[in-house]
């Protein structure tokens, strides 16, 4: 008899816990104390915004595991294209809350870090985990700011001049770092003609191609007209493929300026 209430006792503090452990919070209040601005502060918010443009936003988000020591969730951001203006439809992202405890000066524990993994098109492979907006600490005041992904790689800049033809753009790294990843995309261009007169290396038209990179599985997806149209939706002279690189867990993705004959 003793064993079983001693049993229910038990079970009974760990049913009193989680409550407790579900009241953490995604940040300080005094993170963003800007209009607009939502979530944090919050318990498992369903929305995360900045309070800006709508790339800072968040939508329907869904967590598991909140109170733990990383709760994962899903949602939905606006993102540009890459000739701005943004895609017509949100493109699904996933969010890590993590590293759990106190702000300075500030009453109840917090995840004190958001990470998010963002595509560069809709349906798109996934960036690399960043930071959310780049601060390393979602507590109030004074924020160091940064770009490199917690696993290694991150926004790894272009090739050559910015938009030029057969150049690369806003690349981004997952598990591989930079200077790796740029070497890869360099070797592409030298695989992969932007247009049929530059030789004996495979044209890779409109309808896109696929490609094996140094052991990376790489596709020149199909060109789209809304890649490459401009912000008020007229193409350009000078269109863009989308771009894909993976080998294990190590993935890359870009824009390749592209143009004809």
């Amino acid at each position: 008899m003793a064993l079983r209430t001693f049993v229910a006792c038990i079970v009974g503090l760990c049913l009193a816990a989680s409550p407790a452990q579900a009241e953490v919070m995604l940040g300080s209040p005094t993170f963003l104390p800007v209009p607009y601005a939502e979530g944090f502060g919050e318990v498992s918010p369903e929305v995360v915004y900045n309070g800006g443009v709508p790339s800072g936003l968040i939508k329907a988000i869904e967590w598991s595991g909140w109170g733990e020591r990383t709760a994962s969730g899903a949602g939905r951001k606006p993102i540009y294209r890459p000739n701005g203006g943004y895609y017509a439809a949100a493109a699904r992202v996933r969010l890590k809350a993590t590293s759990p405890g106190a702000c300075p000066a500030e009453a109840g524990e917090f995840y004190r870090l958001l990470l998010v993994r963002v595509p560069l098109w809709p349906d798109g492979p996934l960036g690399p985990w960043q930071s959310w907006s780049g601060n390393d600490s979602l507590c109030g005041g004074g924020l160091k700011v940064h770009w490199e992904s917690p696993g290694g790689g991150g926004y790894c800049g272009y090739t050559g001049e910015y938009g030029a033809g057969g150049e690369a753009k806003s690349i981004m790294a997952s598990r591989i770092d930079c200077p790796a990843a740029r070497r890869i995309v360099k070797r592409s261009q030298s695989e992969v003609s932007p247009a049929p007169s530059f030789g004996p290396r495979r044209f890779c038209g409109r309808r896109g191609c696929r490609v094996r990179i140094h052991g990376f599985r790489c596709r020149f997806h199909p060109i789209r007209l809304d890649d490459y149209a401009d912000s008020e939706g007229a193409p350009l002279s000078e269109p863009l493929q989308r771009v894909s690189c993976k080998r294990g867990r190590a993935g890359i993705i870009w824009w390749y300026t592209h143009y004809f004959d």
